[in-house]
């Protein structure tokens, strides 16, 4: 934002020279006060950041718009009550189940303000699994949409206490004017925090539970404290340049890290704005993209997707935006300026969307990687663009450390190498988000804008085991360490001991590896290392090639028992609409691009490759489906 949209911004506001002036000694006494706890060793959580962004717009969605400050005491109000009928018990469960909208940020943060633990539930959840949920998480208490109250299981109506969202206090949170904003404001003062708990609290406090999606095993509860997530939102700032300038375009779900923490918590933190749409529609997105959508008064910037999400806003664009080569030219030139991130992750990056989406749009599209347990751990570069690498997921985040290690038949781990990024500073500078914290000449409506800090990414110390300073490509398991790595898995405690090293490392369960500087993901090590005929296949570079085929829409490549070559290559794909292919088409194809012993030796057609809501295939299932079917 330049400096005078700056001043437009704010004169637009009509602000008061008393507020003008309320907002900056306020604002500048608590963040002192933050940064006084956080060197006591404390943890500010992000919704405590809400009433220094006070004014600014924090989420538009299907209601309206809710400024920080609202959306602060509507939670603040709610947290009251939810403290009134648990009977002052903190550290409890409650889960809530609510859409993908500001709803489920106000009861989220009322949780948290009551110093309890949140359990996020999604609609898409059938029945079984939201009473396993419940039963697991041993909720005390949930908070249920009205629209949503039949979604529950029976049971869980019967054995658990169910509370209304308060659709009232929701709707006096959310404004029709800038004025009416204003005037929701002009009581501010510093007794906001009052009744909250303090950083010592929350420095010791569990805060979310995130149930895994079970692509390897039952869905496990993982519970992060807040100190996890303020590791991994200052994790995330420091990497990927979070401002209050954002806009950030959200249609991910909310029971999981991507769209719970990198979009949401992330963002809300940063004092960005959050356009929450309820459900990922492809014409929409390419409007809120494009800047044509009704109702949008700033300009989207960020975006962060799955691999499925690009996948159909390319088609969309196919079918309808790609009609004349002047469009195309104008919508990359559009996309290039005017949009300052698009993230992809929660499944394998296909390098043939990579390219298309770059071709398109403009953006090589910055890979990571994470998981329920770690968060983010390991990311491409937020700059320069030119070192994100289709394939390669890059290096650790800020205060992550990566091991890649062999372990043999007894289990026995050796590390190859290991990397370490310097850790995030948590201390709170509101100067880093461009905030505007400093009012000259008031009764001119005169504001400075504070310059950017410059936030170098701390650079990433690299140690070869072997004392080898190699330029061969080491493979192995993969391990990571860091202060934003889960506590926990909820009531598992053995299954939590199991899954880290003795010296505090957790295994992902991933392999990978260090190749030219940068990590590649080779795939999960059950179901994506394929052990062929001697050869170690890596099931996520067989499907980068086969969906490069024209006929094939979307691809899952498998390994399958077999008595000759122990496992053999497998490939389940979902055809383009109106083409065939055969086993031999396939396998004559692929040869110009891989080795004979990678191809395919079995190929299944479906209508439909079945994906969970994070776009992620479950390889187990997929197998034991199609050998049941074989033998049957």
């Amino acid at each position: 934002m330049s400096i005078l949209k700056t001043f437009q911004y704010f004169n637009n506001l009509n602000l008061s020279a008393s507020a003008r002036s309320l907002s900056s000694t306020f604002s500048s006494g608590i963040i002192q006060n933050f940064n006084a706890e956080i060197a006591n060793g404390g943890i500010v959580p992000g919704f405590k950041l809400a009433p220094v962004y006070k004014d600014r717009i924090a989420i538009q969605d299907c209601y309206g718009k809710l400024t920080y400050d609202n959306l602060f005491r509507a939670a603040k109000k709610f947290s009251i009550q939810l403290s009134e009928v648990l009977g002052g018990q903190k550290q409890k469960t409650i889960s809530y189940l609510c859409k993908g909208d500001s709803t489920h940020v106000l009861v989220q943060w009322a949780i948290w303000m009551s110093g309890n633990i949140a359990v996020p539930l999604s609609p898409q959840h059938p029945p079984p699994l939201l009473e396993y949920f419940l039963e697991d998480s041993g909720t005390a208490l949930v908070i249920c949409d009205k629209k949503l109250v039949n979604i529950l299981p029976n049971s869980c109506k019967e054995n658990v206490q169910i509370i209304d969202f308060p659709v009232l206090l929701h709707a006096e949170a959310v404004f029709k004017s800038d004025s009416q904003a204003i005037r929701n404001n002009d009581n501010m003062d510093e007794n906001v925090f009052e009744d909250l708990p303090d950083g010592k609290f929350y420095a010791n406090s569990d805060a979310l539970i995130l149930y895994t999606s079970g692509t390897t095993s039952k869905p496990k509860g993982v519970v992060h404290g807040f100190k996890q997530l303020a590791f991994q939102i200052a994790s995330l700032h420091t990497a990927w340049k979070y401002s209050c300038n954002d806009v950030l375009l959200h249609t991910l779900p909310l029971h999981h890290v991507h769209g719970q923490i990198n979009s949401v918590a992330a963002g809300l933190a940063a004092g960005a704005m959050l356009r929450m749409l309820p459900n990922f529609n492809p014409t929409i997105i390419w409007s809120h993209l494009l800047g044509v959508e009704k109702g949008d008064h700033r300009r989207v910037n960020v975006l962060m997707g799955v691999p499925t999400m690009y996948t159909k806003l390319i088609d969309e664009f196919d079918k309808v935006l790609a009609k004349k080569v002047t469009q195309k030219e104008y919508i990359r030139n559009l996309l290039v300026t005017k949009m300052r991130l698009m993230i992809s992750g929660s499944a394998p990056l296909p390098v043939p969307i990579y390219e298309r989406w770059e071709e398109i749009s403009g953006h090589k599209l910055l890979e990571r990687y994470g998981m329920t347990e770690i968060g983010m751990a390991i990311s491409n570069p937020y700059e320069p663009m030119n070192k994100r690498i289709p394939g390669f997921i890059g290096l650790p985040l800020p205060g992550v450390s990566i091991q890649i290690a062999s372990i043999d038949p007894e289990k026995n781990i050796t590390p190859l190498i290991i990397l370490e990024t310097p850790p995030p500073n948590l201390q709170i500078n509101l100067s880093n988000y461009n905030y505007c914290l400093k009012v000259e000449e008031p009764s001119k409506n005169l504001f400075i804008l504070r310059n950017e800090e410059k936030r170098h990414e701390p650079k990433c110390k690299i140690t070869y085991m072997d004392n080898k300073s190699g330029k061969n490509q080491i493979s192995g398991e993969l391990l990571v360490r860091g202060s934003s790595v889960f506590n926990k898995y909820w009531n598992r405690p053995e299954q939590t001991k199991s899954e880290f090293t003795p010296d505090g490392w957790f295994k992902t369960g991933d392999t990978a590896s260090f190749d030219g500087g940068i990590i590649k993901l080779l795939g999960r090590t059950s179901v994506d290392i394929i052990k062929s005929g001697g050869y170690k296949i890596s099931a996520l570079d067989v499907e980068t090639l086969v969906l490069g085929h024209p006929n094939i829409a979307d691809v899952a490549i498998v390994g399958m028992p077999d008595l000759t070559w122990g496992e053999k290559v497998v490939a389940i794909v979902e055809l383009k609409n109106e083409t065939s292919l055969t086993l031999k088409e396939l396998q004559n194809w692929g040869l110009k691009f891989i080795p004979r012993y990678q191809l395919p030796t079995e190929l299944f057609i479906v209508e439909k490759l079945p994906r969970n809501l994070m776009g992620k295939v479950n390889k187990k299932e997929l197998c034991q489906k199609f050998v049941k079917n074989k033998r049957s």
